[in-house]
């Protein structure tokens, strides 16, 4: 029935829903492009119902084997394809890929590296200090940083046609970054003309700060990596990118002066270190065992415990930028409670009881309203995990 209440004719749809049981088979290697008796892993990445791996390496010294992992290497020069079945009680698929390995006597030195310094162009950028010449810099504290919603893609211009065979990425956590922040879904494309690209190699799971995806060798001149999720998640809301302060601080995100910037664990580690080299006869010294990249967020704690002014400041401003954090999303929210989890947690009433005094002398209405109490969370640290543990066993006790 459509808007004016006219009838109109019914229509029937079947639809065939695919037999899940069935395991679906994927394997990746670690090196594609080798030399003669060099170690080549194999890896299964079939669906987790797999029961039984089965390989079949033509040309190399094990040419069928079974199990999640097997290496192996290759006496002769040549191109040899790779197959391999993934079984369970429901049945097997298989999967191949004909040319995947490529032996040659000119890879023995290693792989080279071709697109540091290379030629960049992408599609969008944050600023001028996260361009996307930084992608390929060699430096992994510097980064380039797409703007706006994905997909998000850059290209690099190698500058001639060359073998190609593997691409490593350094995502956020590998920058210093959160590994919310690591890139979960992308694509690999390749062409030698850098107008007709062919796709290589996807991506959609991915958690870690460092992957290395290695396929079929190929001959291109650009290579080019499209984001289609940017974070593990971390591009829905944030309240941590609110701002706060006036020091010009620069933040991960992009922006100066947000919260993260001065009230995440992060933070108080960057403090904590600049703070030790103004102040050579801190304790922080001595806790950090004169190595600044020993320095966690637990160490100023210990420093103001034990009387240290250095200690004592850092923590002081530290509670006192997540206390002004925390009042802004309690005046903006008015949650019943606010729960903190992390490491940072740990400090318990030495964190939650200044700010709870700072909460009910500054929320909005604290004289008639009701003020949310600031407590730890009771599973500490290990918070999210029981929660992403508890709802898996929701959804199989389904």
């Amino acid at each position: 029935m459509n808007a004016l209440l006219a009838e109109g004719t019914s229509a029937t749809v079947t639809m065939d829903w695919p037999d899940n049981s069935i395991p679906k088979a994927a394997f990746a290697a670690d090196i594609t492009l080798a030399a003669p008796g060099e170690t080549i892993t194999f890896q299964s990445l079939s669906s987790q119902n797999t029961q039984k791996v089965t390989w079949t390496l033509s040309g190399a010294d094990k040419e069928s084997a079974e199990g999640e992992t097997v290496s192996v290497t290759y006496a002769e020069e040549g191109v040899y394809a790779v197959s391999m079945k993934a079984e369970n009680e429901s049945g097997s698929s298989e999967a191949s890929i004909d040319g995947y390995i490529v032996i040659t006597q000119k890879a023995s030195d290693g792989l080279s590296l071709l697109s540091q310094g290379a030629g960049t162009e992408a599609d969008t950028y944050v600023n001028d200090n996260e361009a996307p010449q930084f992608a390929v810099d060699g430096d992994y504290t510097k980064k380039w940083c797409a703007t706006g919603s994905a997909p998000h893609e850059i290209t690099l211009d190698l500058g001639s046609v060359r073998t190609v065979s593997a691409v490593d990425v350094y995502h956020a956590e590998a920058g210093g970054e959160s590994k919310d922040m690591n890139t979960k879904s992308y694509a690999i494309f390749v062409s030698e003309d850098g107008a007709s690209f062919e796709e290589v190699r996807s991506v959609t799971r991915n958690t870690a700060g460092t992957t290395h995806d290695a396929f079929a060798p190929v001959k291109a001149q650009y290579v080019k990596l499209v984001v289609n999720k940017p974070t593990q998640g971390s591009d829905s809301a944030e309240l941590g990118y609110i701002k706060c302060g006036s020091e010009k601080r620069r933040c991960t995100c992009g922006r100066y002066d947000c919260l993260e910037a001065y009230a995440s664990a992060t933070a108080l580690i960057g403090d904590a270190k600049e703070m030790a080299r103004q102040h050579p006869e801190s304790m922080l010294w001595e806790l950090c065992g004169h190595d600044l990249e020993a320095m966690n967020a637990k160490m100023p704690f210990d420093a103001a415990d034990a009387g240290d002014a250095c200690g004592k400041t850092l923590v002081e401003n530290y509670i006192s930028y997540l206390a002004d954090g925390i009042t802004d999303l309690a005046n903006i929210f008015r949650p019943d409670i606010i729960v903190l989890g992390g490491g940072v947690c740990a400090q318990g009433e030495k964190l939650t009881n200044p700010l709870n005094r700072h909460l009910h002398g500054n929320c909005f209405g604290n004289a008639v309203t009701y003020i949310p109490q600031v407590v730890i969370a009771k599973n500490g640290n290990l918070a999210g995990l029981i929660g992403a543990a508890g709802l898996v066993y929701h959804q199989l006790s389904k």
